[in-house]
């Protein structure tokens, strides 16, 4: 599975985004059943396949309500990554 964000011009297009995943189709793109996404604020992570997140680059509509923020076709696992990545994967988990 890849990641991607999502920067978003209001907290309440960011909410749209994932409904749109959540309902398994964002900007076009088929997000099947496995692709999920949470927001915080006005920013999106979207995690699904790698066809689905070159899709989405492709897709992201012109203009100033999205911007792709960051993406990775292969994130490192828990063990790779370094300690800040580390330290805020468990901050997540409090």
């Amino acid at each position: 599975m890849t990641i991607i964000t999502i920067d978003c011009s209001s907290p309440t297009s960011a909410q749209a985004a994932v409904s749109a995943v959540e309902a398994g189709e964002l900007w076009g793109v088929d997000m099947g059943t496995t692709s999920r996404a949470s927001t915080y604020s006005d920013h999106v992570l979207i995690e699904c396949t790698n066809t689905r997140n070159l899709a989405l680059i492709d897709a992201c509509p012109v203009g100033e309500t999205y911007n792709i923020g960051y993406s990775i076709s292969t994130p490192d696992s828990f063990t790779e990554a370094d300690e800040v990545s580390k330290a805020w994967f468990l901050r997540g988990k409090l």
